[in-house]
């Protein structure tokens, strides 16, 4: 779940964080509810295509700050990667 500690203090970074928690919380309550797997695919589809959006958005926010790690941040983006 998420919580006020994991905020960046970036509104629309934190706002994604918590889109992300609650989808993921979604999933989990899908699962423990009897998994019906055509919900489950639309799901995932969607944390997918959100996760790729919200990486690149995140990437760009990092080159205007000229992030000293963000190779590292590119590399974590790619292998967060899911296949529906």
């Amino acid at each position: 779940m998420f919580d006020e500690s994991l905020q960046l203090g970036n509104s629309a970074i934190d706002e994604q964080h918590r889109e992300l928690f609650s989808q993921f919380e979604k999933i989990s309550c899908e699962c423990l509810d009897g998994c019906d797997e055509v919900q489950i695919t639309k799901m995932l589809q969607f944390l997918d295509d959100y996760t790729q959006k919200h990486f690149s958005y995140e990437e760009t926010i990092m080159k205007q700050m000229d992030y000293p790690n963000i190779k590292t941040q590119q590399q974590c983006g790619k292998s967060n990667s899911v296949t529906v």
